[in-house]
Order: structure tokens, then sequence, then C-alpha cells
């Protein structure tokens, strides 16, 4: 595990080595193993020394690391850190060398002749690099809580982010926003320069909806997948003892099929299922696999998960975010990965954003093929993913009328009927009991509208709508929650499956590649194929038992549940938070239980309590 930390106080700004200890002391569950380098007016957690010239904090792990090493001079073995090569391509080729690696990625990087801290985060966003930058100081860290939870920083809690996290689905509101008003994230493929006097941020690398990719027959389309998504997988497991997670689905199934067969010896693969009795199909799927790969079995029951309580509630009470309130399995299946002793687990949770179509896509092949061929998709999408009971001319009258209404038709329509912001911000207030001036202070309404703005097709062309859908904030935020979910059990996540490489083709390639005859991630599906078995690689069924485990920790820990919230729900309230009677109420409960157990853990750290504004 590792993460980075550090600090430059510009202008008057405030003693370095206090707040270095600080910043060392809350990082400590990711940089056990840094030691405090100070300079002047700088200082950084580092896990090794570096030059007179430079210093590195970095979280990385570089995938073109013989490329680099043999345009730089440098030998390609183990004997060179990814951290020395940052540092020589930097030397080399300047702030524009951050445009040659390829991997999985934030530092910072302080040049001692320019007096200037160069700070850059990955293409899609798998490290996370968050920030305190005002005229006297720039701290940074791999989690907001880090700085949020340290006295000397005069950090206020967001009351706007404590709504969007009663809402939820604005979590992914936008890509800078943290629950502390003074701390904001670096979105990923972005620099940022910080001298004494000022600041600059920009963009590095942007995906390209004009690059197209074409291939004589299918059957090359699948080979060239196959070989970017080896290398992917082969890329995470360089370093470290590693497992894989298996919900069952095609994506993680396929990552564990893969490294697999990259490697010699057997993998852990750590699952979550119900009991047979419940035929749940991720978990026949899972059990399934388990029977047919060279995978150790380390699935977890829910009737198994109470002998992790004292670890799981022990990571709940210094929760990352509240959002990692989804995190719940999760949690549960890294406390287990680290406990086997594993340094990193390959997932494959992040595959359907880079590898399929949005949902929009009949639409498109309307504008393309012709209505006869768009409605002849949307009959296939019925017949592979929705319920019996939903009716298929219902189906065709909904995309019919994306098709064939006038966008100003609609619009007009909408200026009559009234937005569907004002239509969301009503019903959200009413639903959740929010407090009409919390919902105005916030800002909710703008914040719904945002939201909306981000789902909102932009773009002439299938590949632009897509372009839009990867860069959207929601895949930036599901990948800093499963980083601070399992930094804090001890293990690391990786995601070959986001490999630059393997999304800039996936884009590059025909959309009837991504997705026909209803099936998403149809390239996939077929490469998959080769591995796996077909009730596995062309599986419909789409289950999610993570709510299981968590309504089984609800009912075993209610007493911890209860005492917890009810003794702090005066101070949530006003959000839209309750605590109801309802023993049923699982998610509620939950979703407040871990609110409260993350401002408890703020305060606690900061000694000093803590404003929301």
């Amino acid at each position: 595990m590792s993460g980075l930390y550090g600090l430059f106080s510009r202008r008057g700004g405030r003693p370095t080595d206090g707040l270095l200890n600080q910043l060392s002391g809350h990082s400590g569950h990711r940089t056990a193993n840094y030691i405090n380098l100070t300079r002047n007016r700088i200082g950084m957690g580092v896990a090794e020394s570096g030059t007179g010239e430079f210093l590195l904090t970095a979280d990385i792990r570089l995938d073109n690391r013989t490329e680099l090493c043999h345009q730089l001079g440098l030998n390609a073995d183990t004997t060179t850190s990814d951290a020395r090569i940052v540092i020589n391509a930097y030397r080399q080729w300047g702030e524009p060398f951050v445009e040659r690696l390829i991997g999985d990625f934030s530092f910072a990087l302080w040049d001692e002749h320019r007096q200037t801290m160069i700070c850059a985060r990955d293409h899609l966003g798998v490290k996370p690099f968050y920030y305190l930058l005002d005229g006297q100081q720039f701290v940074f860290a791999s989690e907001a809580n880090i700085m949020g939870g340290m006295p000397s920083l005069e950090c206020t809690i967001s009351s706007a982010r404590l709504v969007d996290y009663r809402v939820d689905w604005l979590e992914s509101v936008d890509k800078r926003c943290t629950f502390f008003n003074e701390v904001h994230r670096l979105p990923p493929a972005s620099m940022l320069i910080v001298d004494e006097n000022s600041h600059q941020e920009h963009t590095y690398w942007e995906l390209d909806a004009d690059r197209e990719v074409y291939f004589p027959s299918d059957d090359d389309y699948q080979n060239a997948f196959n070989e970017l998504a080896r290398n992917a997988v082969q890329c995470r497991t360089r370093t470290g003892k590693g497992g894989v997670m298996l919900s069952g689905g095609v994506d993680s199934s396929l990552v564990s099929a893969i490294a697999i067969d990259l490697g010699e010896a057997p993998l852990p693969a750590y699952s979550g299922v119900l009991p047979k009795a419940a035929k749940d199909n991720d978990s026949e799927c899972v059990r399934l696999l388990l029977e047919k790969l060279n995978l150790i079995d380390r699935s977890l029951e829910t009737t198994e998960q109470s002998n992790y309580y004292p670890q799981l509630n022990k990571s709940l009470e210094r929760i990352g975010e509240p959002f990692d309130a989804s995190m719940f399995q999760s949690y549960l299946l890294y406390i287990r990965a680290a406990e086997d002793g594993c340094d990193y687990v390959l997932d494959g949770v992040d595959g359907d954003i880079p590898h399929s179509l949005p949902s929009s896509y009949p639409l498109w092949i309307a504008k393309q093929d012709g209505i006869v061929d768009a409605l002849t998709e949307v009959y296939w999408i019925w017949r592979r993913w929705c319920d019996r009971d939903q009716s298929l001319p219902a189906l065709y009258l909904q995309y019919l009328k994306s098709m064939l209404i006038p966008r100003v038709l609609r619009e007009a329509k909408q200026k009559i009927m009234g937005t569907s912001t004002d239509r969301e911000y009503r019903q959200l207030m009413r639903d959740f009991d929010i407090s009409p001036s919390i919902g105005i202070k916030t800002g909710l309404r703008a914040r719904i509208a945002q939201e909306q703005a981000n789902y909102a097709a932009q773009g002439s062309s299938l590949k632009e709508q897509r372009v839009a859908h990867i860069s959207h904030p929601g895949l930036a935020v599901a990948l800093e929650r499963y980083d601070r979910a399992a930094a804090s059990c001890g293990v690391e996540a990786r995601h070959p499956l986001l490999d630059k490489r393997l999304v800039e083709f996936s884009l590059a390639i025909p959309g009837k590649q991504s997705g026909s005859q209803g099936w998403s991630k149809y390239l996939m599906r077929r490469v998959a194929a080769q591995y796996l078995p077909h009730q596995v690689a062309w599986r419909t069924s789409v289950d999610d038992n993570g709510g299981d485990f968590i309504l089984r920790w609800a009912t075993d820990q209610q007493n911890l549940l209860r005492g917890k919230v009810e003794s702090s729900i005066d101070k949530v309230g006003p959000y839209g938070f309750r605590m109801t009677k309802d023993s049923e109420d699982v998610s509620n409960q939950w979703i407040t239980f871990c609110l409260v157990s993350w401002l408890s853990y703020v305060t606690k750290a900061r000694g000093n309590g803590i404003i929301v504004r």
C-alpha cells in the first residue's frame, strides 16, 4: 500500500516540521515505510531520498517503464524505481514529461532550482490527489481526511456535500469537491503547478473521439482486445503478492481468468456469496468459476462475516468518506485479502463504462443505419435484459419519441411543464425532508442541474457521447472510493480494465463491436468466452448481494448502530437524515451510521470540533 503527502509553505506560511509530522501521522495507514524530508519551506514523505535537485512523493506504478528506461538511459531492472524514472523524465523533458507516462499514478515533484511543485494525476483517476491551497500554504495528500482531520488546518465541513450524500446520486456532481470546503480533488489527467506566487492547472490528456481503428474481421478485434487485456493484467501483477476480486460478472471473471493464465500458481479469489439456498445468480456464477478455474476459494458467506466484525468496525470508525457506505462488502473482502498477506487485489468493477455503449446507442443506430435497424436493436435489448412483464411496444415508444420528436419541441414542453431540475428539486425536498433553508444554502437546485448536465447527451457522434460517459465524474469518484476502502484495510485495488491503452482501443473501434444484438460489452464478452464458461461470459441476469451483507451486519450490530446514530442525529437531521424505529429500514440506518461515524472521526482527530458551512 502506498500514498503521498507533503506541503509547500508559500509566502509566510506555517513552520514546515510540525505540519509535516501531522501529515505523516494521519497518513500512516498508507505510508508506514516513508521517511519525512524537509528542505527550507517544503516537506514531504518519500520512499527514497532522491537527489539534491529534486524531491518526489508519489503513489505510482508505471506500465511503460521499460520503454522509458531505454529512452532515459536507465537500467530497466528492479533496481530502478518508478520514482527515479519520474525524476529523470522530468529532468530530460520538463513538464511535458507526464504525457509520456502510462500507468496509475499521483505525485508531487519539488524542483529546487525553480522553487516549484509539479503535481499530476493519472489519466483516468485511479490514484487520488487531494490538496489545500491558499496564499500561505499548499498541502496535499492521498485522502481528504488527512488534511481535514488536522487541527492546525482550518477546515470546515461542506454542508452542500452533506446534502449530496443524502441524495446519493449527487456524489458525482463534479471532479473537485470534497466534504471539506477548503480541500479539493485534482481531476484525472491534470497537472497542478504551484510556486510562491501563483498556481496553474491544466489537462494534459483527453480521449480522442476522432481516432478510428479498423480490422478486417471480428477475430482480429478479439485478438487485439485480448492482447491488450493480457498486457494490462501483466503490468498490474508485476510487483507484490496479489489476489482477485470475483463477483461472478463478466468483468472480474475475465480479469481473474487472464491472471490465472499468465501465472503459474493458483490465485486467491475474494467473493461475497449467499448460501446456496438463496439461489443468487452472482453466487452461483462464483461457485462455478471456483470449480472451473485455478482459483483458491476465499469467498465469504453472510453467515461467516461476523468473524470479521472487530476489524470491520475498526475500519468503519475511521471511514474515509460517508460515500464509502456503498463499499461494505468490499471492506470485508479487503480485510480477508490483507489477512492472507495480499499486497493488492485485481478488480474488474470498472469495465462497464469504457467497454460498453451508453443506453442511448439505438438512437445513434437510427441516425446512421435507419429506424428499422435501431428498433431491431431495441428488440434485442428487451429480450436479453428486460423483465417479461415489461411491454416491448412501450419500450419501442420510449425510443421512438427520442428518435422522432425534434429537440426544439422537447425543450418547449419543458418550458411549459417546468424543467426536470425543478421537478427533481421539489421531489427530493419532499422525499428526504431536507430543511428548506438547507436546500437554499447548499445550492441544491444548481447541483441537481449540474449532475443532470453531466449525464446529458454531448456531441454529435456516438464516440463523442462515449467520451462524455468515460469522462463523467462518476468514474473518478468510484475509483476514489475503492482506493480509500482498500487502503484502510492494508491492500491496493488495481484495475486492469482501466488501462489507458485498452480504453483508447475500445473507444476507437466501431460501435457495433462494443454493443450489438442487445449485448453490452459485446467484444469483451467474445474474448471472455475464450476463457470462461458460457453462462458467465454471456450472462444477462444482474444481481447485487451487497445489501444482504449490510442487512446481516445491521441485525447483528443493532446496539452499535442505534447507539452511534441516536447520539448524533440532531446534528444531521436538517440534512434529511433520520433514525427510524422501523427495524426494516436498514438502508437509511446504515447511511446515517456511516455519516455519523465519519463526523465522529473527524471531530476526534481535530480535537477542537469542526464547523459546518
